[in-house]
């Protein structure tokens, strides 16, 4: 799936304003959004790579950010060889329906 406008415009504020992240990722890292069931079930999500997620996942603003480009908080998210503090993980759990990590 490709990536919404909004998102990619999200993306490039956040590289400009150079925020601090805790995210820690390794070469093969990602995150894959599911925007709803159909998406998940069809396998069709919307894919992050490793910078992108230390971007959207550096803090609760960041995500709350990625929420309000369209992402809904009926969105499924999976990661895949990120680390990311206890706390970031809760307020993922709290905004998307599930978080799991591959």
């Amino acid at each position: 799936m490709k990536k919404p406008e909004a998102l990619n415009q999200l993306l490039t504020e956040l590289a400009e304003e150079r925020l601090h992240s805790d995210v820690e990722t390794i070469k093969t890292s990602k995150a894959i959004i599911y925007p709803d069931e159909a998406a998940m079930a069809a396998d069709d999500g919307i894919t992050l790579n490793a910078a992108e997620c230390t971007l959207l996942f550096a803090s609760e603003d960041t995500v709350d950010r990625l929420l309000d480009s369209g992402i809904t908080g009926g969105a499924a998210l999976a990661l895949f060889d990120i680390t990311i503090s206890t706390e970031m993980k809760d307020v993922l759990e709290r905004r998307f329906q599930t978080v799991d990590e591959g």
